[in-house]
């Protein structure tokens, strides 16, 4: 093999890599929306649900997450999108107020 055209396939492998990681940054957290949300939910007393979304591929984590339902704040170790799951930052899981806890709170 041509040791010029070894070394561009790699210089561009590289650049390939490079780019995916920047990727993962570009957007803003997903993380950050849903620790929101559910830190306002915590704070009016109504509990939260992990909601698995429904045309992901789920690690394994997450149907147990959604299985815990429902949680607090301080019950819930991470958020969707976190990185503490095993999908790491590409989850799409979602937290959604419990039904009813939200339903007390509005005065269902």
């Amino acid at each position: 093999a041509d040791p010029i055209d070894e070394m561009r396939s790699q210089f561009e492998d590289a650049l390939d890599g490079m780019g995916a990681g920047i990727l993962r940054y570009a957007e803003p957290p997903w993380s950050a929306g849903q620790e929101g949300y559910g830190t306002a939910l915590e704070d009016q007393g109504v509990l939260m649900d992990w909601v698995l979304d429904d045309g992901a591929d789920h690690c394994d984590d997450c149907p147990e997450l959604e299985a815990g339902s429902p949680y607090n704040a301080d019950s819930l170790d991470t958020w969707p999108g976190q990185g503490d799951t095993q999908c790491l930052d590409h989850c799409r899981c979602t937290i959604q107020a419990e039904a009813d806890s939200w339903a007390a709170f509005i005065g269902e």
